[in-house]
């Protein structure tokens, strides 16, 4: 076995939005690949535009289509994210948690989702927050689906943001200066426009998870 040697890829002429380090595992039954950790850019410039009020009935919209397929599954369906707070400059997409009472009811929601026409993605490297994106074309704005247990830190982290920028309009005229400016700086670079925002985030946590 001495005489191995390094196989290398040859390159090819793709062009790579993002990177996704993938597990695989039996959800349901089936062999699922999901992500673990996300790296990369979008392949458009990031757009921070001023608060629009259709945002809200967008979510109540997104709202009301999910629990009726879920039921008592969910335990609150959850606004987060920056168009969750009137007023704030946001990217036109919508943020939101699904809270479930714990990881023992996700297989069941999975599966409901599925048929909605919503894939698990996986965590991206983020615990207690699951992704999901839509397999189809739906009748909703843009938006971003997580489920998260009740337990989840990470959701927790979401409603103390928001709920403090909903009272704090000075802090939430800051950030969204804040991220207008880091949209025009970073072009389509998510990840630098995302760690642009985190010592604001932070400092906000810090204040409301004593």
């Amino acid at each position: 076995m001495t005489d191995i040697k390094p196989w290398q890829i040859e390159p090819f002429g793709e062009t790579v939005g993002t990177i996704d380090l993938m597990k695989s595992e039996r959800i349901n039954g089936k062999l699922t690949y999901t992500s673990i950790f996300r790296r990369g850019k979008w392949l458009s410039l990031i757009f921070v535009e001023p608060y629009n009020p259709e945002w809200a009935q967008e979510f109540e919209h997104i709202k009301r289509c999910i629990s009726m397929n879920l039921g008592d599954l969910a335990v609150a369906i959850h606004h987060v994210g920056s168009t969750s707070v009137t007023g704030l400059a946001a990217k036109p997409i919508i943020d939101i948690d699904i809270e479930i009472a714990s990881y023992d009811l996700f297989p069941q929601v999975c599966e409901k989702l599925a048929t909605m026409g919503w894939r698990y993605e996986g965590d991206y490297g983020i615990a207690g927050r699951e992704a999901f994106k839509p397999t189809k074309p739906l009748d909703f704005m843009s938006h971003h689906l997580y489920v998260c247990p009740s337990s989840s830190a990470e959701m927790r982290r979401h409603l103390a943001l928001r709920d403090y920028l909903r009272e704090n309009a000075a802090a939430a005229d800051e950030y969204g200066k804040l991220k207008q400016q880091l949209a025009k700086q970073h072009g389509n670079d998510k990840d630098a426009y995302i760690d642009g925002k985190s010592a604001f985030i932070q400092e906000i946590l810090e204040k409301t998870m004593k």
